[in-house]
């Protein structure tokens, strides 16, 4: 099992995108801000650079988001193109709807608003609920399945919460600045990071929750089929390390701290994505057992 890390709030020469070994507990690769073509794609005056959301296509076309950017380009990182310019971008996905039409969706956070962009179109996959205001609900999470887009949603007056985009039936609440998430088929259970209170929720549709409490703010979620759950975890003050949960018992098995096997992994984790049937990627249409 292999991950790919994006890391954000970094510096140079330290690294923005890792390749992890799971089982062997080894960094295969790592790239730095060096590595990549055009260096302005990561320039910002208050030091904020480094990768935020990523995924890739059917193509093996990889996209990553910066704070303001939507690169294309390929794994070797060759042939780079601004695809997309934004506010405050979070999580990207690649999303195949239920009619066969394919595109990548993104959340354009400070725009409160999720953009589908396709091979030759942009259209609005999703408006805040209070409108086109800057950050009104801080969207920064979005997870397609069976016809329905979800969204993450955290706002300073009613706390966090999930959203269906079609229908704007809102889920789960009392969350606390929430990142990322996954909808099981038929909405059975859905997994979430709570941010903030350093831990990940699982939910039933029976409304019966579970809390995993964590070490430090988490942000980063992926889920293999055989119930492995990868939960990233890191602040300004902790380095950035790798939770592993079952996810049939709800516990934590393991941990990676990235850190400690290569130095010039610091900043903060914002996005994990399995390199083979990751199912919080909305392109992998697998049930879990």
């Amino acid at each position: 099992m292999k991950a790919l890390v994006s890391l954000h709030k970094t510096e140079e020469p330290h690294v923005c995108l890792v390749l992890v070994d799971i089982e062997k507990k080894e960094i295969e690769r790592t790239f730095t801000f060096n590595d990549f073509i055009d260096s302005k794609h990561f320039e910002r005056e208050d030091g904020l650079k480094g990768i935020r959301g990523i995924t890739w296509d059917n193509d093996d076309n990889f996209y990553f988001a910066t704070y303001d950017k939507v690169i294309k380009t390929n794994f070797d990182l060759r042939n780079q193109e601004i695809i997309f310019n934004g506010i405050d971008i979070h999580q990207i996905d690649w999303i195949k709807t239920t009619s066969g039409v394919e595109g990548l969706g993104i959340c354009n956070t400070n725009q409160n608003s999720v953009i589908f962009h396709m091979l030759d179109d942009v259209a609005m996959l999703h408006i805040g609920l209070d409108g086109l205001v800057e950050d009104a609900n801080h969207i920064c999470s979005l997870f397609y399945n069976n016809g329905h887009c979800y969204f993450v949603y955290h706002n300073h007056l009613r706390g966090g919460w999930i959203v269906r985009s079609d229908d704007q039936k809102i889920y789960t609440g009392n969350l606390f600045q929430p990142h990322n998430i996954y909808v099981s088929n038929n909405e059975e259970i859905m997994l979430i990071c709570n941010s903030r209170y350093n831990s990940v929720v699982k939910v039933s549709d029976k409304n019966d929750k579970e809390e995993l409490m964590l070490s430090a703010y988490t942000r980063g979620l992926a889920l293999s089929p055989e119930g492995n759950m990868l939960v990233g975890e890191s602040n300004r003050s902790s380095i950035p390390s790798i939770s592993i949960i079952d996810y049939h018992s709800f516990r934590r098995i393991d941990q990676i701290v990235l850190t400690e096997i290569d130095d010039r992994i610091q900043g903060e984790i914002f996005d994990i994505r399995l390199l083979e049937n990751d199912l919080c990627m909305s392109k992998t249409m697998i049930k879990l057992n």
